[in-house]
């Protein structure tokens, strides 16, 4: 009678397992197109066999299973593909943050256009061939004021831009400091929920799988490193700084210079709340962010200042040596440079006041070489301040004319963006074989699954025949008792 009741208890379990191993199978298939879930698998072992002999068991044969059980529900991952993934992902989302940065200062360059500093410079530098023909037309010496007014609006309009897209990296960084903090903060809490299911014996595979995916969302922002306890928690440091340490998270928050009026405000920090350490970012989106910020844009800036210095300089040299039209020694053409100012040079550029007074201001530009009318020569110099690399000798240009080294810093924009999108192209092929490589192991497959729900059904059904006709035996057995 008790071996006819031990075998429904090894129907039972076979009916259980089975419907826990289709459960499994349905929990894959249903994220199947889940990019964060990693498949799962019911893992079957023979339960405790009887073994000493004794009323309930058969003595002599040896030892009699007692069915199946699930062992565990295992998640089917490869541990060191996906802490590849993890690193390569912080260097792709770096230079796809400095693609779309390097790409945005080739926009602000605006080259070539109808409307950029190359083609400011090409229209001033006609309006001066047109004025050296023609220096008595008040109508070729007002092109000339206007064409100069319209070189230093491409030049604040380029700067100004750059000023702003500065700015605007430090409402990235704010933006990204919270969205850290909001991940951090969510991981501490899967940690401690992953450590709670541990303890208790179990795989909390799903809380894993979300605490990768967050790991994997910050390893885009920020470069951070991870190792994993004996109980489960995911303990997550950047630059040494711990973010998460068990069911603790450590928030960043972004603190500007404005206690220090010698720093602009644009150079904004990235701050470990705890500690009040600054943040070094060297991988992610962040580090590019600060990159371009710091170091790329203030490099091209610099490079336009530089041009724009030598332009004023060179050109109120040469028209302080010409006649302006009443025969008088020119002055200053444009603003001369402030020293000490805390402004930039193509903040202060600008015309003298003599050159934009609208009364007199036409006859003050210096077109002459000598103090004579109908002379023209000094307004062809100026014009060749621009083209020629003889006029810049003895400056900071690189021995480049000043129009030559404006394209030299387009040109370098170009190839700064070029190299960065080449990268960025080679890490997508790497990240993308990983995830594939990944995917193979981990990833769902459906054709996979649908011979495991054919395979489960049957034994299930075969575990349902097993116990229809046990119950079939004890009733007979019942009958005849």
């Amino acid at each position: 009678m008790n071996n006819i009741f031990s075998g429904l208890h090894v129907g039972l379990r076979a009916l259980e397992t089975q419907r826990k191993s289709l459960d499994v199978t349905g929990h894959n298939i249903a994220n199947a197109n889940n990019e964060d879930y990693n498949k799962q698998r019911a893992i079957h072992k023979a339960s405790y066999p009887y073994t000493a002999p004794g009323l309930s068991n058969h003595g002599g044969a040896g030892q009699f299973g007692t069915g199946v059980e699930i062992e565990q529900v295992e998640r089917v991952k490869d541990q060191f593909i996906n802490s590849q993934i993890f690193q390569e992902n912080q260097s792709s989302a770096y230079w796809t943050e400095m693609e779309r940065g390097l790409e945005k200062v080739e926009y602000i360059m605006n080259e070539p256009s109808d409307s950029g500093i190359d083609t400011a410079i090409n229209q001033f530098w006609n309006s001066l061939q047109d004025l050296s023909n023609n220096p008595s037309d008040n109508a070729a010496r007002n092109m000339v004021r206007e064409n100069a007014y319209n070189l230093i609006d491409s030049f604040q309009s380029v700067e100004n831009q750059l000023t702003d897209y500065k700015e605007s990296i430090n409402e990235n960084l704010s933006n990204a400091a919270a969205d850290i903090n909001n991940i951090t903060t969510k991981m501490a809490d899967l940690n401690k929920q992953i450590v709670s299911v541990k303890g208790s014996g179990q795989n909390p595979n799903d809380l894993i799988d979300r605490r990768d995916g967050l790991y994997k969302d910050l390893s885009s922002l920020i470069n951070v490193q991870s190792r994993e306890d004996e109980q489960g928690n995911l303990i997550v440091s950047t630059n040494g700084l711990q973010i998460v340490n068990g069911s603790d998270a450590y928030e960043l928050e972004t603190k500007g210079n404005t206690d220090d009026n010698s720093i602009p405000r644009n150079q904004d920090k990235l701050i470990h709340s705890r500690t009040g350490t600054e943040i070094e970012a060297t991988n992610g989106k962040i580090a590019a962010w600060m990159e371009m910020r710091d170091e790329k844009l203030d490099f091209y800036s610099g490079r336009l200042n530089k041009l724009a210095e030598t332009m004023v300089t060179k050109f109120n040299e040469k028209h302080k040596e010409g006649y302006d039209a009443t025969g008088a020694q020119g002055g200053n053409f444009f603003v001369p440079k402030v020293t000490g100012s805390d402004q930039s040079v193509i903040e202060q550029l600008d015309l003298t006041e003599a050159i934009k007074n609208l009364e007199t201001g036409l006859s003050k530009i210096a077109a002459g070489t000598e103090p004579a009318a109908g002379n023209g020569e000094n307004a062809n110099e100026l014009s060749n301040i621009f083209n020629t690399v003889e006029a810049t000798e003895g400056t900071d240009l690189e021995g480049a004319s000043l129009e030559g080294y404006f394209r030299t810093i387009v040109t370098s924009v170009g190839a700064e963006s070029s190299r960065s999108q080449q990268m960025k192209n080679n890490q997508d092929v790497v990240l993308k074989q990983l995830n594939t490589l990944d995917r193979s192991v981990s990833g769902v497959s459906l054709d996979e699954e649908m011979a495991n729900l054919i395979k489960y059904q049957q034994s299930y059904a075969a575990a349902a025949k097993y116990i229809n006709k046990t119950d079939q035996l004890l009733e007979t057995l019942m009958t005849i008792v």
